[in-house]
């Protein structure tokens, strides 16, 4: 199975579709490109101060992991320290339950859990620089997502993690992911229409001959 296969949808061109072979002028991407790091607020909150916004979490020795988030604000900031601990886990489905549009995460986040955005309502996710792995499923059918920043140390993302996200035109793919590695229908169905990518050749060598799913 080639990386365009695994990852992405059979909607990249009119060509495509009619003759179900993707060529390398239906794909945009620049000549050169470098990706850049996210720029996220650094909040640091009290336990008390944390609970009144509307965050639920556990404590480790050194670390907090956010279990759940209840608060009024629609566009959330995920706080980096929290009784000074740092913030550097979000559990699974922890925005599952409540509408937001836009998340930001800061630095200090290495691990999150699947489904946090699953059938969700939200446009925009910063995801924190420092996540290696983007779970199965994570963004499945979030059909008002827009916008995406893809971790810049990510090396794997998961199965349909963003299946059928129909509002996303365009993705930037950071230089560590391994497609070896990463899941099937990635992008599937979604409105991928052009993406960035450093590794120009890497990318000529999984094109030949490639097939579109039907």
């Amino acid at each position: 199975m080639s990386f365009f296969d695994k990852l992405f949808s059979p909607r990249q061109s009119d060509h495509a579709q009619e003759t179900g072979v993707l060529r390398m002028e239906d794909i945009y991407y620049p000549e050169e490109y470098t990706p850049q790091a996210a720029d996220v607020r650094h909040i640091e909150l009290t336990e008390q101060e944390a609970v009144q916004r509307g965050w639920s979490f556990r404590k480790k020795s050194k670390h907090i992991r956010i279990t759940n988030y209840h608060g009024s604000e629609t566009k959330v900031t995920v706080p980096a320290m929290i009784g000074g601990r740092r913030v550097n886990e979000l559990g699974n489905g922890c925005f599952q339950k409540i509408d937001v549009t836009s998340v930001e995460m800061p630095d200090t986040v290495v691990k999150i859990g699947s489904y946090l955005f699953n059938r969700h309502t939200i446009r925009r996710i910063i995801f924190s620089d420092n996540i290696r792995v983007i779970p199965t499923e994570l963004c499945q059918y979030s059909f008002s997502l827009e916008e995406v920043h893809l971790p810049l140390l990510l090396s794997v993302i998961g199965d349909r993690a963003f299946k059928a996200c129909r509002n996303l035109r365009h993705i930037e793919l950071p230089d560590h992911i391994s497609f070896h590695r990463s899941g099937e229908e990635v992008f599937y169905q979604s409105g991928i229409e052009s993406f960035s990518f450093n590794a120009k050749e890497y990318f000529k060598y999984y094109s030949d001959n490639l097939t579109l799913r039907d």
